[in-house]
């Protein structure tokens, strides 16, 4: 009767401790679930790269530092590389024209290879865009860049071709510049078969892709 009485009390116990144990695994989760509802997320820092302080570490020396706008003016940093685009509408006879780049490094070579990004002779290509789907690329026949000018030609099809001669008013660098901003200007002439069909004076901005 004994050996009853102590299997009943056991069986009791150990249903009460199961019991327990789930309870406080209920209360837990539903205490879990307010405790993330009132999380307070810390606010992210928007750094703004036009405000030195909020970029630059504590012990840096202002009086080190300079302007990068000052690389716009510098033509030690002239570098032409990149895709140049109408600033404004395109003009009449212009409507396909969509952009003409410029290359003057060498990235054909493995990244590894000591002359990736060598500079090379300027060559580059027009995009002219057919339709909304289609492009077609221009190489240019001819290209040259020199004191601060520019000037190049390139073959289409049917006898249409073009030429341009400009100048970058920007003698330095363009990383600096607004996106809108003017870094050429220049008279853009559309031919065919040699006679000019349409002409106009052009401000280009600039971009580049890494």
């Amino acid at each position: 009767m004994k050996i009853r009485n102590i299997i009943f009390y056991l069986a009791i116990c150990v249903t009460t401790l199961f019991f327990g144990v789930a309870w406080v695994g209920v209360y837990q989760f539903f205490l879990g679930n307010n405790e993330v509802e009132n999380i307070q997320y810390c606010p992210v820092t928007n750094f703004d790269i036009n405000n030195p302080e909020s970029v630059l570490p504590l012990n840096y020396e202002e009086d080190q530092l300079t302007s990068p706008k000052v690389d716009e003016t510098n033509s030690a940093y002239f570098d032409p590389e990149g895709y140049y685009y109408f600033l404004d509408d395109a003009p009449k006879g212009f409507e396909d024209f969509k952009q003409f780049n410029i290359n003057n490094k060498n990235f054909d070579v493995n990244p590894k290879d000591r002359n990736y990004g060598e500079l090379i002779t300027p060559n580059g290509s027009m995009i002219l865009i057919n339709d909304k789907s289609q492009g077609t690329y221009i190489r240019f026949e001819n290209l040259e860049i020199s004191n601060g000018k520019i000037r190049f030609h390139a073959e289409g099809k049917n006898g249409i071709s073009y030429e341009f001669n400009g100048e970058f008013p920007v003698k330095g660098n363009f990383y600096t510049l607004d996106e809108n901003a003017k870094v050429l200007e220049g008279v853009l002439t559309k031919k065919e078969y040699g006679k000019t069909i349409a002409e106009s004076r052009v401000n280009f901005g600039w971009g580049i892709d890494f």
